[in-house]
């Protein structure tokens, strides 16, 4: 017979699958002259105040407001998020015909990050184990747990764990592994 050896469990590693991050430019954005000179971007001020730019080479999109804020989603990496305003600022320089600086820092606003453990989760269990939890199967099919220091988890009973709110990576990693490592026992 055969000496049959498992294959190691794979590495459950946390992911980043959103970025928000937030600054604001020195000058005013031309928002319909973006809007008529770009293929990537949509603006309709009678349904959303600012124009939406899609940045596909980079996986995000920018909200940009006339007032020269600007958001990006959708980045997987804090790096991402950056590059993309940077990315969007350049296009705005093009456009009024001069260079412009940050008058805000970049802000991470929400950083959403998930984790599947591979194994399933007893719900009902957790909330009892956990006061804090909330758990109402009637309305969203997952436990919601807010730990002190900021951030959301979510729990789903097929082991995945997700992190809404953080402003950070480090607190969002730490979050989802402090949290399985809880589970595991």
């Amino acid at each position: 017979m055969a000496n049959r050896t498992r294959s190691p469990r794979p590495k459950r590693t946390p992911q980043i699958v959103n970025v928000v991050m937030a600054s604001k430019l020195d000058v005013e954005v031309p928002l319909s002259a973006l809007a008529e000179n770009s293929q990537d971007s949509a603006y309709n001020p009678e349904t959303f105040s600012g124009l939406v730019y899609r940045l596909p080479e980079l996986g995000a999109t920018v909200n940009a407001f006339s007032s020269g804020k600007v958001v990006s989603v959708g980045a997987t990496s804090v790096t991402g998020a950056r590059r993309a305003l940077e990315s969007f600022k350049g296009i705005v320089e093009r456009l009024v015909g001069h260079g412009s600086s940050w008058m805000e820092p970049f802000a991470v606003v929400n950083l959403v990050a998930l984790l599947d453990i591979g194994t399933p989760v007893d719900l009902t269990k957790l909330v009892v184990e956990n006061p804090t939890a909330t758990y109402n199967p009637e309305l969203f099919p997952g436990a919601i747990l807010r730990p002190e220091g900021g951030g959301t988890l979510l729990v789903y009973s097929t082991g995945r764990l997700i992190v809404a709110g953080a402003r950070s990576w480090s607190r969002a990693r730490d979050l989802l592994l402090d949290f399985a490592a809880q589970l595991a026992g």
